[in-house]
């Protein structure tokens, strides 16, 4: 289902990041192994970490073939208030 299909356009993403010599790092695709996030407190805290990791990157690269979710938008506003270089890419659906 859909859930396959953000997946596999995710991997594709993080493939293109990569070739263009970049280190990518998607946080929607390792956290939830790890956190639940129907549950409040823990959906919160993978939100930490990402935030963590934003202050870290260079550059935020936001891939949009398949729309832009409230919680890209969330990332690319805190980006944007940390002075982060914002990209939007397209690599086909």
């Amino acid at each position: 289902g859909q859930i396959d299909k953000n997946l596999a356009y995710a991997r594709r993403a993080l493939k293109h990041s990569a070739m263009l010599r970049e280190a990518p790092f998607a946080s929607h695709m390792i956290y939830p192994f790890i956190l639940n996030d129907s549950l409040p407190t823990e959906r919160s805290r993978g939100f930490e970490i990402e935030a963590a990791w934003l202050e870290t990157c260079d550059l935020v690269a936001v891939y949009e073939d398949l729309g832009i979710s409230k919680g890209m938008a969330r990332t690319i506003d805190k980006a944007l208030g940390l002075a982060k270089t914002v990209v939007y890419r397209k690599i086909g659906k």
